[in-house]
């Protein structure tokens, strides 16, 4: 029987091949009262058959699962967008927590404070975005994907519950767009984020002068800019900690879920595309 498979034949010239020790050249012997002698054929035969295993279970994949453009260009920019917005306001906030504890000095504090507040702009413009393209968008990206309204979401976070709850044992529940379960957490998460925006422009204005909290907080006294100041500082805080926690909960959530569908979901915010299994 011939086996032309270059693979095959590259590993069987490296099993076979001489060892070369300070210029001595030095043959592999198979001891024959621990080993038996194999053949080339014979070495041949069990990687062309292990090759064949291997090839098999490819085709069966792509067999069982279709691909599905689910996120768009425009969906993929503007979840980056959220995602680096999001992260450099949090990095620049703990930064200037922490700065005065590492010897910071105040100007120098105060610019990453300035950059704070500017990157809130671009996290407001991206959320906006993001709230027109819930009625602009694919289907995928409108919010009747996000927000669990019809019975077969409402039974997709039952499945998922039941899933997380049992181990991840078997497959979890297929979802094309949003998982019906983790929109809940969406759900909550833009609301915090206008909160942290509306607190932010505040908080801003007051600091800063920066439209458009300079409009509120214009015409204050000293005494009551410090109150609101105080105030809205616990707030912002508080949203940022839970932005940190469910960023954990996301990321957590979808490895998870990738690594037991198999499905592509962490690149899919890359490519677009999904890897379903295949409705009977």
């Amino acid at each position: 029987m011939a086996f032309t498979s270059p693979k095959i034949d590259k590993a069987v010239k490296t099993l076979f091949s001489p060892l070369r020790r300070r210029g001595t050249e030095k043959r592999l012997i198979m001891s024959k009262s621990l080993t038996p002698r194999l053949s080339v054929s014979a070495v041949k035969f069990l990687l062309f058959t292990n090759e064949s295993k291997l090839s098999n279970r490819e085709n069966k994949m792509e067999e069982t699962r279709e691909q599905v453009k689910v996120w768009d260009w425009q969906e993929r920019v503007i979840h980056w967008g959220l995602a680096l917005s999001v992260i450099v306001l949090a990095a620049s906030g703990i930064f200037w927590e922490v700065g005065k504890d590492l010897g910071m000095p105040k100007e120098g504090r105060r610019v990453v404070k300035e950059l704070h507040s500017y990157v809130g702009y671009l996290l407001a413009l991206f959320f906006t975005l993001r709230v027109v393209r819930g009625f602009t968008g694919n289907k995928y990206a409108k919010w009747g994907d996000i927000f669990p309204h019809t019975k077969e979401q409402f039974e997709g976070i039952k499945a998922n519950v039941r899933w997380f709850l049992g181990g991840f044992r078997g497959l979890p529940p297929q979802a094309v767009g949003h998982n019906p379960l983790a929109s809940l957490l969406y759900i909550v998460l833009f609301g915090v984020l206008i909160s942290q925006m509306v607190t932010g422009f505040i908080l801003s204005g007051l600091e800063f002068n920066m439209f458009p909290g300079s409009i509120v907080a214009g015409g204050m006294g000293e005494e009551a800019r410090k109150a609101l100041k105080d105030g809205l500082k616990e707030v912002h805080e508080f949203g940022m900690i839970f932005t940190l926690v469910y960023l954990a909960l996301h990321l957590g959530g979808n490895v998870i879920h990738d690594i037991k569908e198999k499905n592509g979901l962490m690149s899919s915010m890359i490519s677009g595309v999904k890897y379903l299994r295949k409705k009977d």
